[in-house]
């Protein structure tokens, strides 16, 4: 288990690389349900942390169906003029993972933060539980340049209609800014009961500058393959 080494990490982080690990039949069973394999809790401001080319395998069981296998828990700590900038997500292979394969949350102890630069890349996600990638940005008051692309996603198969692919929650208070989900690879996700779609991106407020392009979407449970909605204003989309 890995990421208790990183749950208290000294304010004012630039540069944090988790690189080239393995990592099998980690955090099973209701011992560990509060458990991820990869976390990264930030208490203060945070840029340019990268989890690159790691390989998880059997890892969280059905009951952790909060946590993901790679988890980064943004505005852990309470403040103002606080940012997570430049997380790349890349190079990962996660494979029969309860929970997410890669989540991205925003934490109750947070407000008036800045997300921007939150890349998810080149990852592959096989038989998850849950969504395979999940970004909620709830509490922040800026979320801007986010990408999600060149993944490759097969069979995510949790019970319910928020088992998707690609999961993109925007603040409960702001518009979503500047958000890619481009050329990756979807088959056989989404719950077979339903659920809005394998791409979704569900902004609270508003909706700026959206490219959604280039996806291959095959089989899966969904009412729609790609699913936007906004509550606010909807812009260059």
């Amino acid at each position: 288990r890995f990421g208790e080494a990183l749950d208290e990490i000294p304010d004012n982080i630039v540069g944090v690389l988790v690189v080239g690990n393995t990592f099998s039949l980690c955090t099973t069973g209701a011992t560990f349900a509060g458990s991820a394999v990869i976390r990264y809790n930030s208490h203060g401001p945070t840029r340019n942390l990268t989890v690159a080319n790691n390989t998880i395998s059997d890892c969280l069981g059905e009951d952790q169906v909060t946590q993901g296998a790679i988890h980064i828990l943004a505005s852990h700590s309470s403040g103002s003029s606080l940012s997570m900038e430049n997380l790349l997500i890349t190079g990962n292979s996660i494979n029969n993972c309860g929970g997410c394969g890669v989540k991205f949350a925003d934490s109750a102890f947070g407000t008036a933060w800045t997300a921007s630069g939150i890349t998810i890349d080149g990852n592959t996600i096989q038989d998850g539980m849950n969504d395979a990638v999940r970004l909620a940005f709830g509490v922040f008051t800026v979320a801007q340049m986010i990408s999600v692309s060149g993944n490759t996603i097969d069979t995510v198969s949790g019970p319910t209609a928020s088992d998707l692919a690609i999961n993109i929650l925007g603040p409960t208070a702001a518009d979503l800014v500047g958000v890619t989900v481009q050329n990756n690879r979807i088959r056989n996700a989404g719950s077979t009961t339903g659920g809005n779609g394998q791409i979704v991106v569900d902004a609270a407020s508003g909706l700026t500058q959206l490219n959604v392009s280039g996806n291959i979407i095959a089989a899966g449970g969904f009412t729609a393959g790609i699913f936007i909605e906004a509550s606010g204003t909807l812009l260059d989309t």
